[in-house]
């Protein structure tokens, strides 16, 4: 499974001032000052320094309104407060960056892994249930389904499914309910409060958090994905992303499978062509393999029709030679 979405958290103060870049700095700082100052938890637990007893002023280390710990000296030092909290900053974003890497290197994983297994699928009823299984196992949900436009009945009609599937997922006509609304715009969406939305069908058993994706091709929008919760959920953006680049990779498949579905799967090649047309002249010359004379005709009749089968095994013959001619990419010399 992909990490779950970023969100950058804050260090603790105790991880942040054990790191002995920081240590140094505050040991710098002390020396070259002449400072007295130490740094204290939340708790009152000595992170630097020694406590001494003229130490009776503490700075709050303080982050968006949180206090992390405290400055603890003979006289308020809000530099070194202010240097800790840039410090802590630094080792968040260095963390988040981290995070983010590691989550694109993962998205890039999973589309390669998604791709080389949907390419293997050759029918339309493969490729869907791979899709509903790496949506089940990439995000949380409860249920899902795999809807595709059935153009005949003009419904939206449920082709793969898991969990307990409500009835507002079930086929129903265009312009119905937030799937089919989805369906139209052609747009990921994410309700967490669907009872609430305007446009929920009621069903049951019932839907609290539901995202959807269209399969999405160059032809228009050919189905949708859903996953749900049946109980209260908040899906985030990170997730429609996920299930977004799932969707894309199944609805090109999709598409290809149908157009092939559509017409004949290899068209037409020269050589097919030359194939076909030497066993036609095959046939033609096997047949007129002997003359064929008719009983009880005069010489002059035979003349005529073993002179009419000649002229035929010619022009055949010709046919055979142009054949040739095309398939070597060799121009005749009367042309």
């Amino acid at each position: 499974m992909i990490s779950s979405p970023l969100i950058i958290e804050l260090p603790k103060l105790k991880k942040v001032v054990s790191k002995s870049n920081v240590r140094r700095l505050l040991r710098t700082l002390n020396e070259s000052d002449r400072l007295d100052f130490s740094i204290l938890g939340l708790t009152g637990c000595v992170l630097f320094g020694e406590v001494s007893q003229s130490s009776e002023h503490r700075t709050e280390i303080e982050i968006e309104g949180e206090c992390l710990g405290y400055v603890l000296s003979d006289r308020p030092m809000p530099e070194v407060a202010a240097l800790l909290v840039y410090c802590i900053r630094q080792d968040a974003q260095e963390k988040g960056l981290a995070n983010e890497a590691l989550s694109k290197y993962e998205e890039i994983n999973f589309l390669y892994d998604l791709s080389k297994t949907l390419m293997l699928c050759r029918t339309i009823p493969e490729v869907v249930q791979i899709a509903m299984y790496e949506s089940r196992k990439l995000i949380s949900a409860t249920g899902g389904s795999i809807v595709l436009f059935n153009a005949e009945q003009n419904i939206l009609e449920t082709v793969a499914s898991w969990g307990d599937v409500p009835q507002a997922l079930q086929p129903m006509p265009l312009g119905t309910g937030i799937q089919g609304s989805i369906f139209s715009t052609g747009k990921a969406e994410i309700v967490n409060n669907v009872p609430e939305d305007i446009r929920y069908v009621p069903a049951s058993p019932s839907v609290q958090s539901l995202m959807c994706a269209p399969l999405v091709s160059r032809q228009g929008t050919l189905g949708i994905v859903n996953l749900f919760h049946s109980r209260p959920f908040f899906y985030t953006a990170n997730e429609l992303k996920l299930l977004v680049m799932l969707a894309e990779q199944t609805g090109m498949v999709l598409e290809n499978l149908m157009l092939q579905a559509a017409r004949p799967l290899v068209s037409p090649s020269p050589q097919g062509e030359l194939q076909q047309r030497l066993i036609q002249i095959q046939a033609q010359l096997e047949q007129m393999a002997e003359p064929h004379v008719s009983e009880g005709a005069d010489s002059t009749s035979a003349a005529s029709d073993v002179t009419r089968q000649l002229m035929q095994m010619t022009e055949v013959n010709r046919s055979l030679v142009q054949a040739l001619q095309q398939s070597l990419g060799i121009q005749d010399a009367d042309s």
